[in-house]
């Protein structure tokens, strides 16, 4: 039992950290945390239409990278464009790749044992019938060579004296 919820307990994890670590091969490359220094409109496209406003204080990821005074952002899984002078650093960047990253590699790893695992898996399997196979292979055979010899005996019984030939 303790081994089952050890399991399930490390697939949920598994799934949550695969959907941040898929997060981050989507929005690629190096990303950072900034913080709205005042009330931020946020727009479709740089000049574009705005779409929402971060409030002072709020923090949103960076998917892009500057140009021209504007950056790609995401908040709340809606992406945006907000100009940089109205935005600072938030927190330590290096540390925040190094996290996206390492997941990242952690989550190659567990993949690739779910993947030896399944091929073991598939293997056991393949062997698991060639050995039914096998079995029944043999059983049928010893059931055929039996019924031959018994036919066998049959047909060349000899006949002695006094004893009437049986019919067929």
């Amino acid at each position: 039992m303790k081994k089952i919820i050890v399991t399930v307990f490390s697939m949920i994890i598994m799934l949550c950290l695969s959907v941040v670590t898929v997060k981050a091969a989507e929005l690629g490359g190096a990303m950072s945390l900034l913080e709205a220094t005042q009330a931020v409109k946020v727009y479709d496209a740089p000049n574009g239409t705005e779409i929402g406003e971060l409030a002072e204080g709020t923090a949103a990821l960076t998917i892009g990278e500057e140009q021209d005074g504007w950056i790609q952002i995401m908040y709340q899984e809606v992406k945006g464009y907000v100009q940089m002078a109205q935005m600072q650093t938030f927190g330590d960047t290096q540390a925040l790749n190094n996290e996206y990253a390492d997941t990242e590699n952690f989550h190659k790893l567990v993949f690739e044992e779910m993947k030896v695992q399944k091929e073991q898996q598939t293997q056991e399997m393949l062997w698991g019938a060639i050995m039914i196979a096998l079995v029944a292979g043999i059983f049928v055979t010893s059931i055929l060579s039996a019924l031959k010899k018994n036919e066998k005996e049959r047909k060349y019984k000899p006949i002695y004296k006094g004893q009437k030939k049986a019919e067929d």
